[in-house]
């Protein structure tokens, strides 16, 4: 992840081997990355997913993550908030 305005990270790649997919891993990287940056401060998270994985779009909206823009290169923007209001 890397920071990319006052408050909100960026999460460049999740990628969970197809053979431990369906554990609960992403769930758990994902939660252990929203409480690091509640702890820093950050108000939200956002990424971009492709919009032929559907798979990727479904764990992250069942994650709370809506759509914020779809008109990069192929890509859905989605965006979290994860201020302890929205936990």
């Amino acid at each position: 992840y890397k920071v990319v305005a006052p408050g909100m990270y960026w999460l460049n790649y999740l990628i969970i081997d197809r053979k431990h997919r369906g554990q609960g891993l992403g769930s758990q990287l994902l939660k252990g990355m929203e409480s690091r940056c509640r702890n820093e401060g950050c108000e939200s998270i956002a990424l971009a997913v492709f919009k032929k994985n559907q798979l990727a779009l479904s764990f992250y909206q069942q994650c709370v993550f809506v759509e914020v823009e779809s008109s990069i290169d192929d890509k859905i923007v989605l965006s979290k908030q994860v201020t302890d209001a929205s936990v």
